[in-house]
């Protein structure tokens, strides 16, 4: 029987303090206030676990999944939340409300080949999978094991962080429908959000284009937060279609809505909000703003800058980043350097031990340590929690895992210290629990 196994990975994504925004645990907002903003992705539940911080939530918390109200059982792992709630500064804190809404629904045109990550185009739009992106199935009877199950045609969800190349770095993917004539039988709608061009508004039917995607749309299309002559080339939009494509292929819109194209990732006036993310508009000598998923933010005297200078504000390099808002426009209070090019780990194989302290159990804190064969891996509130055993259940947790359980974690080694009394960690960035026999457990 196999206990153990590794295998080196590298990909561009980046540890956040420790590890926080790998595809997974996301920035988090100033603490200490009512009604702080906290953005990031959702790691594990047991209440909801966000940027590190284990938010409790109860009746009174207001839970919005694409506009409309739900309960804690429609999130899940990998979905990027924003939290309006408190910190209490330990570790804990308490949500008043949670609002997912995803960056993209639609048909996949362009899949992986069979590979397990790379880039995927849905709809015209390019979406990066990588280890840590969380795969899901919403479908009945169609097991979706890891992104190379999913095949051009399928209909899928996805949330994630735009880059600077304008892809999306996805940290959560589902499958929605096996096929588009089921899925828009079956009630289903596509949606996509993206910048109008070419607009051409006296034609028949009236067109523009988001993505690459053409867009047909006439009087029977319903404005939401616009009017006709507010459809402008450069406007950002969400566009839904409950009919799918015409002949043409082009994209028959059922409802257009102007939004703002970092809705995800923003409080209110007044706010302080801390997220990730990567700079999409460099600094140049004499800039006061760079860019960060695609959201201007102001420098100034008082920017402080951890771990890099401006000259280290690259396109394409990873922050976290601390702003006030004040008329909408977004002020640098802190940028932090996150460290670039990971190199993932991966060991799979039978649970020999799951440890956690008494009071972390109680509390159902993501926190203690799982030994696989002769190696121990450090288990914190930022790894992401996926569990393919118990599908009817999405929220999992390390108090849901035992010894003898399948598992398979992707993982960093930390290294604190120097030399010979320098100490080495396995700090688990993913945390997979699987069917024996599947996955991991017949790869090569």
């Amino acid at each position: 029987m196999k206990q153990t196994k590794f295998k080196i990975l590298t990909t561009s994504c980046a540890l956040a303090v420790l590890l926080a925004a790998c595809g997974g645990g996301g920035g988090s907002g100033s603490g200490g206030t009512n009604g702080d903003t906290f953005v990031g992705t959702i790691t594990s539940f047991g209440s909801v676990t966000v940027g590190g911080v284990k938010f409790e939530t109860d009746d009174d918390t207001e839970i919005e999944v694409e506009d409309e109200a739900h309960d804690e059982s429609e999130l899940e792992v990998g979905q990027r939340v924003v939290i309006r709630g408190t910190d209490n500064g330990d570790g804990t804190g308490t949500a008043h409300s949670i609002k997912y809404d995803d960056n993209l629904e639609g048909i996949v045109t362009v899949d992986l080949s069979g590979a397990g990550t790379g880039i995927m185009t849905i709809m015209g739009q390019d979406v990066k999978i990588t280890v840590t992106t969380v795969v899901e199935s919403d479908v009945d009877g169609l097991t979706i094991s890891s992104a190379a199950d999913i095949t051009a045609g399928m209909i899928v969800e996805v949330s994630g962080l735009p880059t600077a190349e304008g892809e999306i770095t996805a940290t959560f993917i589902e499958v929605k429908g096996a096929n588009l004539t089921d899925y828009l039988a079956a009630g289903g709608e596509l949606e996509m959000k993206g910048t109008i061009s070419d607009l051409s508004p006296d034609t028949d039917p009236k067109t523009f284009i988001v993505n690459g995607i053409t867009v047909v749309y006439d009087d029977s299309t319903i404005l939401d937060d616009i009017s006709n002559e507010g459809l402008v080339d450069g406007l950002f939009v969400e566009v839904k279609t409950e009919s799918g494509l015409d002949d043409e292929g082009r994209f028959i819109a059922t409802k257009i809505e102007a939004e703002d194209d970092h809705a995800n990732d923003h409080g209110d006036d007044d706010d302080e909000v801390e997220f990730d993310g990567e700079i999409t508009t460099a600094w140049e000598e004499g800039a006061t703003s760079i860019g960060v998923n695609g959201i201007e933010i102001l420098l100034t005297e008082t920017t402080e800058l951890e771990g890099l200078g401006y000259d280290g504000l690259t396109e394409g390099r990873r922050v976290e980043v601390e702003v006030s808002i004040v008329d909408g426009v977004y002020t640098a209070l802190e940028i932090e350097a996150e460290h670039d090019d990971v190199e993932y780990l991966k060991a799979y194989g039978i649970a020999a031990s799951v440890d956690m302290t008494e009071e972390d159990t109680l509390a159902e804190r993501n926190v203690g340590t799982v030994t696989i064969g002769d190696d121990e891996f450090t288990i914190n509130p930022d790894t992401i929690m996926e569990d393919d055993v118990n599908d009817s259940d999405t929220h999992f947790n390390l108090t849901d895992l035992n010894a003898g359980d399948s598992v398979e974690i992707y993982y960093v080694i930390k290294v604190t210290g120097e030399g010979e009394t320098a100490i080495r960690e396995n700090v688990a960035v993913k945390l997979e629990r699987y069917v024996p026999g599947t996955e991991s457990d017949t790869e090569d």
